[in-house]
């Protein structure tokens, strides 16, 4: 091997190769694996900023779900037991929006959606009817959207990302608010049994 070739190949004591000749020569270096694993997809950085806007989108939902007239009839119901489990749905469904796929990866909408039933059972167990449930989990899906249009008006170059958000939002709240109802029923359904 050439020493022009040496150096732009990988061949220069177990740097990264940096491109062909032509471009060593120009001065343009192309990025090795690492370097492109690195640089978040669109949907990444959205995903990252919301997980890390969390505590904030939670009590955004919070303040949503305390003004809903099931809840407002509840006023024992304080807002640590009305937020019970929704911070770690709400993390656990944005994880899941960050995978490429969720069949491969099941793991992030299964914590979920254990959470969500969780939480829907706790509900039916409050006296909560299934509307008051599904609602929150609608207020939930909005708070997210509400917050990925205030980063696509700050950052207009992810206009793009609203596309591929739109399936990976649907996926991942479609499936913990299935849970959480169909948690809500079972336990609904127990209770009826029981009395």
């Amino acid at each position: 091997m050439d020493a022009d070739r040496a150096g732009t190949r990988g061949g220069d004591g177990g740097h990264p190769p940096t491109g062909d000749a032509e471009h060593a020569a120009s001065g343009v270096t192309v990025p090795n694996d690492s370097e492109v694993a690195a640089v978040p997809s669109p949907i990444g950085r959205v995903v990252t900023k919301l997980q890390a806007d969390a505590p904030r989108l939670v009590a955004n939902w919070a303040i949503r779900v305390a003004n809903l007239p099931a809840f407002r009839a509840t006023p024992e119901l304080n807002l640590v037991d009305l937020r019970d489990a929704m911070p770690e749905i709400l993390t656990a469904a944005l994880t899941a929006m960050a995978a490429a796929d969720v069949d491969l990866d099941p793991e992030p909408v299964e914590r979920a959606c254990a959470a969500a039933a969780t939480h829907g059972a706790a509900r039916a167990r409050g006296g909560f009817g299934i509307g008051a449930v599904l609602e929150e989990y609608h207020q939930l899906r909005s708070v997210v959207w509400a917050a990925i249009w205030r980063m696509v008006d700050q950052e207009p170059g992810l206009e793009s990302v609203v596309r591929e958000a739109q399936p990976r939002v649907s996926r991942a709240f479609g499936d913990v608010t299935v849970a959480a109802a169909e948690a809500w029923a079972a336990a609904g359904h127990a209770s009826a049994t029981t009395a």
